[in-house]
């Protein structure tokens, strides 16, 4: 069983300051796909990848079905973080 991230896994996460523009793109609500996000933040695939690898294991981000350049990607509530962090506890 996976353990819940922690406030330090949190802000070790948004320490890397290209995490903190993605969460910023992503804070609108709307799913992104990782095309946009590479798009638009004039990054790599593999780099945008690592980043929302990052952003979802400590419950930033969540992920929608699809595989490649068609999974997307959205923020999560605060609200619904401590929730899920609350069910893996």
């Amino acid at each position: 069983m996976a353990r819940a991230a922690t406030t330090t896994d949190v802000f070790n996460a948004i320490a890397e300051a290209k995490r903190r523009e993605m969460i910023g793109l992503l804070n609108n609500g709307k799913y992104w796909t990782v095309s946009e996000i590479v798009g638009r933040m004039k990054i790599t695939q593999p780099t945008a990848s690592k980043h929302l690898r990052v952003l979802r294991k400590v419950g930033i981000v969540s992920r929608y079905d699809g595989s490649g350049a068609d999974a997307g990607v959205r923020r999560l509530p605060v609200s619904t973080r401590q929730a899920s962090q609350e069910k893996a506890a």
